[in-house]
């Protein structure tokens, strides 16, 4: 019984210094800089409308990486003003309903919207990779932007759904 005393008192502390300083890691935040650097605003608009202009210009191959880092990109700068409020995200409930402001919103609705942003670059993907002819890459992606796009953005899932259904040879209504 005094063994397994002394062995607990010796792992108790251990374990608790590793959670401690798991808890403290930045090693998440620190890859994440690394991989992806700090997203502007205006890097990731940039980004955007640069394969906005080579997707409407059909330049599939090159529209399909801008859109790749703009995913990238745009997923990363909102979760970064995601964790500007992180704090409210955590706080109990009845702290919640005290709190809540207006910048509190708007930074929400602008994660939000680079998340949507973001959305819709997968779907822009799955259609270069269409048009490139890679029907497997363009199925994976356009499921993944089905996945991530929300109902309202209704124009978003009528092209996916085209062109998921087209590689599939299904039409809208089909019976058999």
């Amino acid at each position: 019984m005094k063994k397994i005393f002394i062995v607990l008192i010796l792992i108790i502390p251990i374990m608790t210094i590793s959670a401690f300083d798991s808890a403290l890691s930045t090693d998440e935040f620190s890859d994440q800089v690394e991989e992806y650097g700090i997203p502007t605003l205006s890097l990731v608009r940039n980004l955007k409308q640069q394969a906005d202009r080579a997707f409407n210009a059909k330049k599939w191959s090159e529209a399909e990486k801008l859109y790749n880092e703009h995913a990238e990109k745009a997923n990363f700068l909102a979760n970064i003003i995601s964790q500007g409020i992180e704090p409210y995200y955590s706080a109990s409930y009845d702290d919640k309903k005290y709190f809540y402001s207006t910048a509190l919103s708007k930074d929400e609705s602008t994660s939000n919207k680079y998340k949507q942003d973001r959305n819709v670059s997968f779907l822009k993907r799955g259609i270069c990779l269409y048009e490139l002819g890679d029907m497997d890459g363009s199925l994976v992606l356009l499921m993944k932007a089905l996945d991530l796009i929300d109902l309202e953005n209704i124009e978003a899932w009528n092209y996916a759904r085209e062109y998921i259904y087209k590689l599939v040879g299904y039409s809208s209504g089909d019976v058999n």
